[in-house]
């Protein structure tokens, strides 16, 4: 089966934000890139969705409650520096081989630790599983 790559492509000047549940359960069996302008990803945004993998442009700062629960299929998550903020939930009822990639002295590492998610530094750190 080919890998899809799914784009969200939204004026830059309009979107900042996705409403609660904008994408629950629509994107299915894809990769998802959010768009550069994205800067924050609001409660249920992205609830159930089907996505693989996901990847957030650096101006995300903060992921908001159950963004990305229940997301059975999502094994991957890029994460950039720039989110300063995750909902202790966000990621509730992931698979239990999802992994966060992300910078080692970020919040999305602090995160991953916390929730004993796996964690890939893509800054040169040792990457695997944390304790």
């Amino acid at each position: 089966m080919k890998k899809m790559l799914l784009t969200v492509c939204l004026s830059i000047a309009l979107v900042c934000a996705f409403a609660p549940q904008a994408f629950a359960l629509n994107a299915q069996e894809a990769d998802l890139l959010l768009p550069a302008a994205l800067t924050e990803i609001e409660e249920e945004a992205f609830r159930g969705i089907d996505a693989k993998s996901v990847y957030l442009q650096d101006r995300v700062t903060t992921i908001g409650a159950l963004a990305f629960a229940d997301c059975e299929q999502l094994k991957e998550i890029c994460i950039p520096a720039s989110v300063t903020e995750i909902a202790a939930d966000a990621f509730s009822g992931h698979r239990k081989d999802l992994t966060i990639y992300g910078d080692e002295k970020s919040e999305a590492y602090r995160f991953a630790k916390e929730n004993k998610i796996s964690f890939v530094s893509e800054n040169g750190g040792i990457p695997g599983e944390l304790e």
